[in-house]
């Protein structure tokens, strides 16, 4: 054992510095992350924030996130990832931070890894690496709690990519172990992020490019990657359609750009060259990009499509020239194919979209050190001090990059700077100064009217700029705006929830309850319209129709929700069913809900806190008594 482990210590010796180098880049790179916020109104709040199926680990909380999907992601290995990350540190973003640093640099480790046995030299693979690690269209996938998945997705993809070389190279038995292994890690990355559908693919072009000495690749290898990859691919197109049991939530899936695939492949073509722009040059990084559709073969269009073909000329001569070589580049582009809108996706452009590309890219960098190693010295010299004098280069960019997703007023004040001409980004700076502990009315107001100035059909804005008004107690403000978000969309669901607000915060019961009814009318399946429902029922004291609203949500919601399991143990209390209420608040304890010290100041619950079984499901379920 002693002899065993001496051996992987001089095995592992020679590239301590350069993955003490990595590491201390990267945390002065990505070490302000650590002090950053929850995103209020991207994605954050929906993966952690609001989500109780996160918020303990549970048999119960396992069960639900294989069985759910998450903002039109089925993705239960990033929320398995984030009932860790509460198990250790509750709501603190920093260790959540802390946890998407760790995945990434574990990432460059196993690229590194990766370029050792495939692209050359200790010195090639960490140029190459470095890259990898600390390029600025990656701060978006590090700094960002929500992209967990891109981090997971690459991490097993590439731990798969590892045992299937080990497969091919090793003898009967332990071959199958290693590609036990591999498909292993594979389901593991599609159940992180449906990206990882390429790795078929990727592994018969690298049986193509890197040819084993064993002889044991075949096509009958791949059947069972390319069966896990169709499955996973089959599932990401259904959990991206639109989610009618949450109001306004959609999945990313769309209708093609432009109404026709035409348009969206001629707009797709100046995106591509956008894309090996930031990668050469990584200015004016964007949280959310608007590219300009192509309608025709215009002259972007023609100028994108010969630059592409160029590209792709220089990626033919390298892969005449030395076929290993050639194989990286290929690599990016089959990593580009899930987001070059094949299936049409909401978002056309985005920096987290080249975090798997980059593999490619990086190894290139790498390629030519280890080619320029084999000239003369002062070739290896000149390559390697061009190449870090870019790897700093890019470094600063990153620096400069991480402050801007600090929180969400950050990231979309940044935005807006990039894009002013674009709704959306004003619809996400109106939403982050308004959803945040500390709001900002007035700079919401100005942002959402922008919005509208911009995109007069923006229900979206109309019906957060009239629930500002609410906020501020401004009914005739916020009348005037509901009138006019019903005006233009009659079935605007959103918009008749919105306007029962306004009535109840009038008093107006009956008027309320027509204009939730309108709404449910309108989305059946709608959580929110129930919730609502439920609470008018409570205020107006019909307690059995409150109670058939929450239990139409548990019906609804799978039986999964803690808070709604809370709710129907006060309706019970209210009605004074002691034992139908116990029973439902120990359901809401089950299922995740820990705020104790909220249920003993619960008036609403004082008529079964005398109840002896209160005071054992107390015990049974506090903290402390665990």
């Amino acid at each position: 054992m002693g002899e065993r482990f001496n051996a992987i210590v001089m095995k592992c010796r020679p590239h301590v510095v350069f993955v003490l180098l990595l590491a201390i880049t990267a945390a002065a790179i990505y070490g302000r992350i650590l002090g950053h916020e929850f995103l209020s109104n991207w994605d954050d709040n929906k993966y952690v924030l609001e989500n109780p199926d996160v918020q303990g680990i549970s048999w119960f909380h396992v069960k639900t996130v294989f069985t759910r999907y998450y903002s039109g992601n089925y993705a239960p290995v990033q929320m398995l990832s984030y009932m860790l990350d509460y198990a250790l540190w509750g709501l603190w973003p920093g260790g959540y931070l802390f946890t998407n640093l760790l995945i990434h640099f574990l990432n460059t480790l196993l690229v590194y890894r990766i370029f050792l046995s495939f692209v050359g030299g200790r010195l090639a693979s960490f140029f190459g690496a470095a890259i990898f690690l600390f390029h600025p269209v990656q701060v978006e996938t590090v700094a960002w709690i929500s992209q967990r998945k891109n981090l997971l997705a690459m991490l097993f993809f590439l731990i798969a990519w590892l045992g299937y070389t080990a497969y091919r190279e090793k003898g009967s038995g332990r071959g199958r172990l290693y590609y036990a292994v591999s498909l292993a890690a594979l389901i593991l990355a599609l159940l992180s992020k449906s990206v990882a559908v390429i790795f078929p693919v990727v592994m018969f072009v690298f049986d193509h490019c890197y040819l084993s000495t064993s002889g044991r690749p075949r096509i009958i290898d791949k059947v069972p990657y390319l069966a896990a990859a169709l499955v996973v691919a089959a599932v990401a197109i259904h959990s991206q359609t639109p989610d009618y049991t949450d109001w306004g939530a959609g999945g990313g899936r769309t209708g093609y750009h432009g109404g026709s695939i035409v348009t969206t492949f001629f707009t797709m073509l100046p995106v591509c060259c956008r894309y090996l722009g930031m990668i050469v040059w990584p200015t004016g990084l964007s949280s959310y990009y608007s590219p300009p559709l192509h309608k025709s073969a215009d002259i972007y269009v023609i100028a994108a499509a010969l630059v592409l073909a160029g590209v792709f000329f220089c990626c033919n001569r390298l892969y005449r020239f030395d076929r290993r070589a050639g194989f990286w580049p290929i690599l990016f582009f089959i990593a580009l194919l899930p987001v070059s809108q094949i299936v049409p996706l909401v978002t056309m452009m985005n920096d987290r979209y080249l975090y798997f590309p980059l593999v490619g890219i990086a190894a290139l960098a790498g390629y030519s050190v280890e080619y320029n190693c084999h000239k003369t010295s002062k070739r290896t010299v000149v390559i390697a001090t061009v190449l870090g004098i870019y790897s700093i280069f890019l470094g600063v960019i990153s620096i400069q990059r991480v402050p801007f997703w600090r929180n969400s007023r950050t990231l979309w004040s940044d935005a807006v700077k990039k894009t002013p001409n674009e709704f959306m980004v004003w619809e996400g700076l109106g939403e982050s100064c308004q959803y945040t502990a500390k709001p900002d009315d007035q700079k919401a107001i100005r942002a959402y009217a922008r919005a509208i100035e911009i995109f007069p059909g923006s229900d979206i804005s109309r019906y957060n700029l009239a629930n500002v008004y609410l906020d501020l107690n401004d009914y005739d403000n916020a009348d005037r705006i509901l009138r006019e978000l019903l005006k233009r969309s009659p079935d605007n669901v959103m918009g008749w929830a919105a306007y029962g607000d306004l009535s109840l915060r009038r008093f107006e019961y009956a008027e309320a309850e027509n204009c939730y009814m309108k709404a449910l009318s309108l989305q059946p399946e709608a959580v929110q319209v129930h919730q609502k429902i439920g609470n008018l029922m409570i205020v107006m004291g019909r307690i059995d129709a409150a109670r058939s609203s929450y239990l139409r949500i548990d019906e609804l919601q799978g039986k999964s929700d803690p808070l709604n399991a809370y709710e129907l143990a006060k309706v019970e209390a209210v009605a004074g069913d002691t034992g139908a209420s116990l029973r439902w608040l120990e359901v809401a304890l089950r299922r995740g809900f820990r705020d104790i010290a909220a249920i003993m100041v619960d008036e609403e619950l004082t008529p079964v806190m005398s109840d002896g079984r209160f005071a054992d499901l107390m015990g049974k379920y506090s903290p402390k008594q665990r």
